[in-house]
């Protein structure tokens, strides 16, 4: 084997281990942004508040009126609602009071903490100016002993769209939104 063969095979081996090397760097740089990444801060955001009132679904508060779980007394200028006995079997473990707001009907105020996370990332996009727009789907997480069957009236989650831009200790929620 002739010397220049074997400087030009140890020169090859060189830029192969630089190359090798720039990819690994290239993969843990802190400016990559993939859905696990959005899931991880959004996660975050989400755990440093609670859910203040849980929403009735569409057909949820019809639902639970025809199912007995709402009395509903009408007046001359006001219609009253309640949670029956049946209703608090059900939902008690979540709110506090049998009366519901006039106004608000369809939301209950939960009497104990319920959080939320993310249950799916539903799309990324370049949103311009070196920034990701994020849509996603949450979950909320009710207290342990709330009836499963609470799911059949009430909204478990939601959808909601987030910004992130890159800063010099990398991504950050610049902008959230349901």
């Amino acid at each position: 084997m002739d010397f220049g063969q074997l400087n030009w095979f140890q020169q090859m081996k060189t830029h192969y281990f630089v190359f090798v090397l720039a990819l690994i760097i290239a993969g843990c740089s802190p400016s990559k942004f993939d859905r696990a990444k959005a899931k991880t801060l959004l996660d975050a955001h989400l755990s440093q508040s609670d859910i203040t009132e849980i929403r009735f679904t569409d057909s949820g508060f019809k639902q639970a009126q025809e199912d007995q779980l709402i009395d509903t007394k009408r007046g001359q200028l006001l219609t009253s609602y309640s949670i029956t006995d049946k209703g608090m079997d059900i939902l008690g473990d979540l709110i506090g009071s049998r009366n519901l707001n006039t106004l608000t009907k369809e939301r209950l105020m939960p009497k104990s903490k319920v959080g939320e996370r993310i249950a799916s990332i539903d799309g990324i996009a370049d949103a311009g100016n070196g920034q990701k727009l994020v849509e996603f789907t949450t979950c909320f997480i009710f207290p342990a002993n709330t009836s499963s069957e609470a799911s059949r009236y009430l909204y478990t989650g939601r959808k909601g769209v987030a910004a992130f831009a890159l800063y010099d200790d990398g991504w950050r929620i610049v902008r959230a939104q349901f």
